[in-house]
């Protein structure tokens, strides 16, 4: 199993990731989403006949129209839309990919997965961004077990850093990552 090696590596391919990808393929990145389901599996395991608590065109992405037959879009909307800025933008997307795991090694990210290892090119890329998104994996309620999950997780990623590195905790149980370098 050889190591395939990208600019950038974006671990969830949901809404975030895809908006990530789309980012990356605008700076010229050789880059890569990992999911280990279906394109956004969160929204895709949502209740058939659920609605958004949020408007369309505040879900909208990359200038890309997100129209809804009412003001707030339901899950199959979003599933179509999704798929649509998927399509539209040729994403290179690994589906069914499960990461097991996730090491730094040197100045680079080594990635082991159900079906390959991946690692990031070393000092290629300004900014090398990871996405993580557990929502299919969370508790409903934040409670202090789940918060200390990801405590743990942005532990693991604040070592070993000269304080170029900034964490990010948003959401529920979602975690981000921005690396930037000089």
């Amino acid at each position: 199993m050889s190591n395939q090696i990208f600019d950038v590596i974006i671990v969830g391919g949901g809404p975030i990731g895809l908006a990530c990808g789309v980012e990356a393929q605008k700076q010229g990145l050789d880059y890569l989403i990992l999911e280990k389901g279906a394109l956004t599996n969160s929204i895709y395991n949502y209740p058939i006949n659920m609605r958004f608590f949020s408007t369309s065109d505040r879900l909208e992405m990359a200038g890309i129209p997100f129209m809804s037959v009412e003001n707030k879009p339901t899950r199959t909307e979003a599933l179509e839309y999704y798929r649509r800025i998927y399509f539209h933008f040729k994403l290179k997307v690994n589906l069914y990919e499960g990461v097991k795991t996730l090491e730094k090694k040197d100045d680079n990210f080594l990635i082991t997965t159900s079906k390959g290892s991946y690692q990031t090119r070393k000092n290629r890329a300004r900014h090398r961004l990871l996405r993580f998104t557990k929502l299919d994996e969370c508790p409903r309620r934040r409670t202090p077990k789940s918060d200390a999950l990801l405590q743990r997780a942005l532990a693991l990623y604040r070592t070993k850093t000269s304080g170029s590195r900034r964490c990010e905790l948003s959401g529920r149980c979602s975690f981000g990552m921005l690396e930037k370098r000089s």
